[in-house]
């Protein structure tokens, strides 16, 4: 029991005196705190400093750190379906974004004045409708006039029926003359008829015969007269038609170039959540 007490009161000495010889290594420590770590040297070698800490259970977390660059899995690319400036940006890169989500507003300043011309365009191609309309109504009466028969062909018609009638009358009153001086010279020639009566029916042939001719001549001034008269109606008639024609085709276009007014009017007007993307 001695010797054992002997050899732990040695132990002890000795590890005084080990102690005694460590001091910490660099500056000495402030008041008040604790030294980040304790160096350990004898008096003639170099202080090697250490980081000591106390050891716990816990997660083992590795770092590192190094360059690099980010880029996301795809891309997808966005844009307005006019053009336009960008007004206001709502979202920055790579802020998240959800369908539905306004991501850039365009300046409306354009689109308004897109919106006016449409409105002018507008109300010129309603005003040039309501003059096509206007140009229809009266080429569809005088259309419908000159369907009718003109006093002018009417009056033609009549004049030729007299002229026809009158050509029929001096044809029979030349036949009576003819036949009467055929007798009045067979008369002379049996010696029962007077040379005074042959000369008169000879007169009065000639008489019927210029008659006739007369009549002749104006049938066929008459007739001619109709023909021209005629055939000025039936131009006419072709004219009114076409006007009518050119007329209903300029409503027609008229009608198509509003309607395609109105349609881009009503583009320009849309929902201003156009000019939001």
């Amino acid at each position: 029991m001695k010797r054992t007490g002997l050899v732990i009161l040695a132990v002890v000495f000795g590890l005084a005196v080990l102690f005694a010889l460590i001091r910490p290594a660099g500056s000495e420590p402030e008041d008040g705190q604790a030294p980040k770590g304790i160096g350990f040297s004898v008096a003639a070698g170099v202080p090697v400093p250490v980081d000591v800490t106390a050891p716990r259970r816990g997660p083992i977390a590795a770092t590192i750190e190094a360059p690099g660059a980010v880029r996301a899995g795809s891309e997808v690319g966005i844009g307005a379906r006019f053009e336009g400036i960008v007004a206001e940006l709502c979202k920055d890169v790579g802020d998240p974004v959800v369908e539905g989500e306004v991501v850039f507003r365009l300046d409306p300043t354009d689109k308004q004045e897109a919106v006016d011309e449409a409105e002018i365009d507008l109300a010129r191609n309603q005003a040039a409708l309501a003059q096509a309309q206007t140009e229809l109504k009266e080429a569809q009466r005088l259309f419908d006039t000159a369907r009718r028969e003109p006093s002018t062909v009417t009056e033609a018609r009549l004049l030729t029926r007299q002229s026809e009638l009158s050509q029929q009358r001096a044809s029979a009153q030349l036949g009576s003359a003819t036949n009467r001086l055929t007798r009045a010279e067979s008369l002379r020639e049996a010696g029962i008829g007077l040379q005074t009566e042959v000369e008169a029916a000879r007169d009065e042939e000639r008489i019927a015969r210029i008659s006739k001719r007369i009549a002749d001549e104006e049938l066929k001034l008459a007739q001619e007269t109709l023909a021209f008269r005629v055939r000025t109606w039936e131009e006419s008639q072709a004219e009114a038609a076409k006007n009518l024609e050119v007329a209903r085709v300029g409503v027609a276009r008229a009608e198509a170039d509003e309607r395609g007014s109105a349609l881009r009017l009503e583009q320009a007007q849309r929902d201003p959540a156009r000019w939001m993307m």
